[in-house]
């Protein structure tokens, strides 16, 4: 990772810190940040010696540290947090995120090493349920000191930002715990620090008023304040909540980034663990371990088609491997008959050619997309596909989806796929008959476990799964915002942000592209008024970013999640229109992990 002291002596390249040099924005800036505060945070503790301090981290938060720091830079010695732990070690350092769970496994780490100091380092913030966990079990009184710590926006790459609030759906639309929006109003006030004021602010959603109200009283409490009368690099700010679009998250992802995270699950935008099967060219592959770390971020392949819709990604892989095969044949024939040194540089430049192909990870690419393509091929993934988009599209009838789901549920297929769908059909059909989801839910329980019916009950107090009783709005939301499009034909080179999901478009990304067009959100007001939640729209330019001569930077902040495929549409959309746009977002969601969010154990509850 970079010294923030002297870029010259960086250890990781630009590409390796998904760096664009073509950005306005240099999103390095976030991650000096993050290390310089955690570096004083841990220097702060437990006296200057690093020697002495044992930092003991859960495993969820170490995915995230890995990403920013190397070992030298983290200082101290570093370990995973069970309650096994039983160190030399003077001062341990608990960095935690707030579960009763892990307050468990800390009581019986501090009774393990009660002659030494323990300081508990909640992430983001310490809760009354921590606490009262703690006293519970008698030893809250036996730790050194308690510290809130937060990652502040983590660069994920040269245009995405995220706070790594892995639970923030469960958080807001469940617990209605608003600590994340503070979180969220801080890291604006802070982006405007930097980068100056916003020229124009527009938001949509429950969240969105919350976030700009804390954000007013922050600017009012601090001492330090972007000059007013100076243009900001980033012009226009726009806040979107999860819960006016439900439905995407529901989908499933149809580019290869989002396709990819579905099936493996990708780690900080970084790492996907995969099978050896994967690696058919890679030399000295671990024979100790049945999965290998593939890096993403120095993965050039990867970053070519990540967000092309699977069924190009095959082309795109022919044409590299067509490229390869030229270069490589080119340096078979040479230097047969001519041994001269020219010839012998000639020969060296090919092959340097050839290395930079990145072969092997075309190779990769190759074995991951004909194992996406086996998986589409089966009957069962190809209906619930399907079914996914007969709903979205006003076609599905009601009882064939609860049929489908019936015999998916006799197969013992995934929980999350099967309660996607399902929700899926609530929120478009805005409810199922009573009769229907009371039978469905009974299935579910009988089959998954009784824990489930208060994942149910979850997923109703949030409102993602609905009784049938709501006027529909799903029709008309599609006529005001056209989130189908009939018309989408080539997706190799397509002329609509509606490619990643096939033909349909999620609301967040439609949302960003009518700011780009004539009149901006005052031509879909009547869509707008359809979804839940304020509708925000203090614009002192009307109209000033239609003009696609004019690259304006635009931060979206999606509050509660975005998935890959969404992020790909708005990738789309800073191309198409020439804009620079910067996403940030509480984390990267898939459905299955959105759903899972609000699942329910007897441990947890």
């Amino acid at each position: 990772m970079n010294n923030p002291g002297n870029r010259s002596s960086s250890v990781a390249s630009k590409e390796e810190e998904n760096l664009d040099p073509d950005m306005k924005i240099d999103t390095s800036i976030f991650r000096d940040h993050i290390k310089h505060k955690f570096r004083g945070l841990v220097t702060s503790i437990g006296g200057e010696n690093q020697e002495s301090k044992l930092i003991i981290m859960d495993g969820s938060l170490f995915d995230i540290f890995r990403q920013l720091f190397t070992k030298d830079e983290i200082g101290a010695k570093i370990r995973f947090l069970s309650d096994d732990i039983k160190t030399d070690s003077k001062h341990l350092l608990i960095f935690t995120p707030p579960t009763v769970q892990n307050m468990h496994k800390i009581t019986k780490i501090i009774r393990n090493n009660m002659d030494k100091s323990v300081y508990l380092i909640f992430l983001p913030r310490k809760t009354f349920a921590c606490k009262e966990a703690l006293q519970t079990n008698g030893i809250y009184n036996s730790i050194t000191s308690f510290h809130d710590f937060n990652f502040d926006l983590i660069p994920l790459d040269y245009d995405l930002l995220s706070l790594e609030i892995l639970d923030a759906s469960r958080q807001l639309y469940l617990e209605v715990d608003t600590t994340s929006l503070i979180l969220i109003a801080e890291s604006i006030q802070r982006l405007q620090l930097v980068f100056g004021r916003f020229d124009t602010i527009l938001g949509k959603g429950y969240s969105a008023r919350t976030i700009l109200e804390t954000l007013k009283g922050l600017d009012n409490e601090s001492k330090i304040r972007p000059d007013e009368n100076t243009r900001g690099e980033i012009e226009a700010l726009v806040i979107l909540d999860r819960n006016i679009d439900f439905v995407t998250p529901m989908l499933t992802q149809l580019t290869y980034a989002g396709h990819m995270d579905e099936i493996w699950g990708i780690k900080q935008n970084s790492i996907i663990q995969l099978e050896k099967k994967f690696f058919p060219l890679t030399a000295s592959l671990p024979k100790d371990k049945d999965q290998i770390p593939h890096k993403l971020t120095t993965d050039r392949i990867f970053k070519e088609i990540r967000d092309c819709h699977v069924s190009v990604v095959n082309s795109v892989l022919d044409e590299k491997l067509a490229e390869i095969k030229t270069i490589h044949d080119d340096v078979a024939a040479s230097g047969k008959e001519d041994k001269s040194l020219k010839a012998m540089r000639e020969k060296y430049e090919k092959e340097r050619k050839l290395r930079e192909k990145d072969y092997d990870k075309v190779a990769t690419h190759v074995e991951v997309r004909k194992y996406i393509d086996e998986l589409m091929a089966k009957p069962s993934h190809y209906k619930r596909i399907k079914s996914e988009q007969y709903i979205v599209d006003g076609l599905a009838k009601p009882q064939e989806t609860i049929d489908f789901l019936e015999t998916q549920i006799l197969k013992q297929a995934e929980l999350a796929k099967i309660l996607r769908l399902l929700c899926l059909q609530s929120l478009v059909d805005a409810g199922i008959k009573q009769v229907a989801l009371e039978t469905t839910k009974r299935n579910i329980i009988q089959a998954y476990g009784f824990q489930h019916l208060i994942t149910l009950s979850n997923l109703e107090r949030a409102g993602i799964l609905k009784r049938e009783g709501e006027k529909k709005a799903w029709e008309n939301l599609n006529k005001h915002l056209k989130l189908i499009n009939p018309d989408l034909k080539d997706l190799k080179d397509p002329e609509d942000a509606s490619f990643a999901y096939e033909g349909y478009c999620p609301i967040i990304v439609r949302l960003v592209e009518q700011i780009f067009k004539k009149d901006g959100w005052s031509a879909i007001r009547n869509g707008l008024d359809l979804l839940p939640g304020t509708t925000i729209y203090e614009e002192k330019k009307i109209n000033s970013f239609n003009n696609p001569q004019n690259k304006h930077v635009i931060l979206v902040y999606v509050v509660g999640g975005i998935t890959y495929s969404e992020l790909a549409g708005i990738r789309y959309l800073a191309k198409k229109y020439n804009k620079e746009i910067l996403v940030a977002t509480t984390g990267i969601i898939t459905g299955d992990r959105f759903i899972s969010s609000f699942y329910e154990t007897f441990n947890q509850s």
